[in-house]
C-alpha cells in the first residue's frame, strides 16, 4: 500500500488470539516455561483482525519485543497461553525489573555436503549424553529448591544465575543438531550448577512423569510440593468421592476377560504392536511430508495401517483388542495408551457397552440383537456376510498362493 513504515493491526504489547475475548490480559509463555519469560499481552479481537488473521493461531506485533523475550521463530513454534486472572496476576507481580535473557548460539561452519560430512555430522550431533529433557529437569531441580524458601537474598541471586546458564544450555542443546556447538562450562560454573542440580528431581514429578517415590527429592515448601496439599493424594490422578462411581476394572474394557496372553499369536500381536507404535511418531511425519499435509490429516491413515497390520495376525478385531487391553493394563502397566485407543477404542466401547449398560447390539450394524451365543457380537444378517467375506478372502489366498 505504499506504506514506507506501515503500523500493522497489532502495537507493541498487544497479541491477536480468537479463542480468547477481547481485551482479555493473556500471559504468553515457552513451552516448557524454563525462566521467567512471562510475556503479559492485551489480546485484540476485531472486524479487522478477524478478516486478516485466519488461523487459531497466536498472532504478535513486529513493535513488540515477544519474540525475543520467549526466544521463539516462525516455523509453526507452540506457545503456551494462560488467561487465568490470578495466574496472569502473579505473574505480573514477578516479572517486574526482570530483563530478557540475551546470548548469541553459534553457527556450524559452512561445508561440503557429501557422505563423509553428512556421517560426521550425524555422528557428532548425537555426540551429546545431555539431552534437552535432563537440562529441563535440572531447571525444575533448582526451581524447586529451600534456596527460594530459606536462603539469603546471595544464594537466590546464585540460584536464578544458574538458572540462566541453564536456559542457555538448553537452547543451545535444541540447536545443536544443526550447530554442532554448546557451550563449554568453566570450572566455577560447572560447580555451582552442581551444587542445584545433583539431588533427585522434585516430589511433583511423581504425578507429572509417574516416577517412583525413591526417584524423587522429598515433599518441601516449593509451589508445587504445596499443591499435594490442596489435590487429594488418592494414588489415581482422578479422585472420586465415595458412592459416586465403581471401582475401576480395566477386565471391564474387555470381551472375554479370561483372554491369555502368553500364546504365540497373542505375543506375535503384542510384539508388532510394539514395533508400529514405536515407529508411528515417524511414520505419520514421512506421510505428512509426501503428501504435504500436516500431521493431524494423516494420522487416521496411519493409525488404520496399524490397526490392518494387527488384523494380518488375526483378524478377529476383539480377539486382538482383548490381548493388547491386558497386556497394556495388566501386565506392561503402560501409561500411553493412544494408539489402542486411536486403533480400536471403537471395540473398546462396545465391550464397556456390553459390560457395563448391559447393552447388546450388532458389532456392524448397530441394531440392537438377540444374544444366542455367550460371546455373540453380530447379529445373523451380519455374521452370515461376514462368513462370506472371509471365505471370499480364503479364496483369494489361495489362488494367489497358486499363481506363484
Amino acid at each position: 500500500m505504499k506504506q514506507e513504515k506501515p503500523t500493522g493491526l497489532l502495537q507493541n504489547g498487544e497479541v491477536s488470539c480468537k479463542l480468547y475475548e477481547n481485551g482479555e490480559r493473556l500471559n504468553v509463555l515457552r513451552s516448557p516455561h524454563l525462566y521467567k519469560e512471562h510475556c503479559l499481552r492485551a489480546n485484540i479481537v476485531s472486524g479487522e483482525t478477524l478478516e486478516w488473521f485466519v488461523s487459531n493461531c497466536i498472532y504478535t506485533s513486529i513493535h513488540d519485543p515477544i519474540s525475543k523475550i520467549l526466544m521463539f521463530d516462525v516455523d509453526g513454534d507452540d506457545s503456551l497461553i494462560v488467561n487465568d486472572n490470578t495466574i496472569v496476576e502473579v505473574a505480573e507481580r514477578n516479572v517486574k525489573n526482570v530483563v530478557p535473557l540475551d546470548y548469541e548460539l553459534a553457527s556450524a561452519k559452512p561445508d561440503k555436503i557429501n557422505e563423509d560430512n553428512i556421517y560426521d555430522s550425524l555422528i557428532s550431533a548425537y555426540s551429546k549424553n545431555m539431552s534437552i529433557g535432563d537440562i529441563s529437569n535440572n531447571i525444575s531441580k533448582v526451581w524447586n529448591s529451600d534456596v527460594w524458601q530459606k536462603g539469603t537474598d546471595e544464594e537466590q541471586e546464585e540460584a536464578l544465575k544458574v538458572i540462566k546458564w541453564l536456559v542457555f544450555e538448553n537452547n543451545a542443546c535444541i540447536d545443536f543438531a544443526k550447530s554442532l556447538w554448546m557451550p563449554e562450562r568453566p570450572p566455577e560454573v560447572n560447580e555451582t550448577i552442581k551444587k542445584y542440580t545433583s539431588g533427585k528431581v522434585a516430589y511433583f514429578f511423581m504425578y507429572a512423569k509417574d516416577k517412583k517415590r525413591n526417584q524423587v527429592a522429598d515433599k518441601n515448601e516449593s509451589v508445587m510440593s504445596r499443591l499435594d496439599n490442596i489435590i487429594p493424594n488418592t494414588g489415581d490422578r482422578v479422585h472420586f468421592e465415595e458412592n459416586v462411581v465403581d471401582d475401576y476394572d480395566y477386565l471391564k474394557l474387555m470381551h472375554v476377560e479370561s483372554r491369555k496372553i502368553d500364546t504365540p499369536e497373542a505375543e506375535a500381536i503384542i510384539d508388532r504392536y510394539e514395533k508400529l507404535n514405536k515407529g508411528k511418531h515417524w511414520d505419520i511425519q514421512k506421510e505428512a511430508k509426501l503428501q504435504g499435509k500436516s500431521m493431524n490429516k494423516v494420522k487416521f491413515r496411519v493409525i488404520r495401517s496399524i490397526k490392518d497390520e494387527l488384523l494380518k495376525i488375526n483378524d478377529d478385531i476383539f480377539f486382538v483388542t482383548d490381548v493388547l487391553v491386558k497386556y497394556l493394563y495388566e501386565e506392561k502397566e503402560s501409561a500411553n495408551k493412544d494408539t489402542l485407543w486411536d486403533a480400536l477404542g471403537h471395540v473398546i466401547i462396545w465391550n464397556l457397552r456390553r459390560n457395563i449398560q448391559g447393552l447388546v447390539k450388532c458389532f456392524d450394524c448397530a441394531n440392537e440383537i438377540q444374544q444366542v451365543k455367550q460371546r455373540q457380537v453380530r447379529c445373523v444378517e451380519c455374521n452370515e456376510k461376514r462368513k462370506k467375506e472371509k471365505a471370499r478372502e480364503r479364496q483369494r489366498k489361495r489362488r494367489m498362493k497358486q499363481k506363484m
